[in-house]
């Protein structure tokens, strides 16, 4: 069964350095969209790489911290969750 999504945000162009890194006003879960594959890190609020990965064109789902960032090497980024 599917989810249903709910829109916490717009939909923006993803950070592509980890000095652009930000948070998507604190969401938990962010929609990754491209049209290739692409590099996505997440960060805590310190800068410091908690992990990174390379997703394959589409769209996916990335679960963080409300203070950790993120950042990609191109893509749209949309805060989202799930609806009750």
């Amino acid at each position: 069964m599917s989810r249903i999504i709910k829109l916490k945000g717009d939909e923006v162009t993803g950070a592509t350095s980890l000095g652009a890194a930000n948070s998507l006003s604190g969401a938990t879960l962010v929609k990754v969209y491209h049209t290739a594959a692409i590099t996505v890190t997440v960060t805590d609020s310190a800068n410091t790489q908690l992990g990174n990965t390379t997703l394959e064109a589409g769209t996916h789902f990335i679960a963080k911290g409300h203070s950790d960032k993120i950042f990609t090497t191109a893509g749209l980024f949309t805060p989202v969750g799930y609806a009750d």
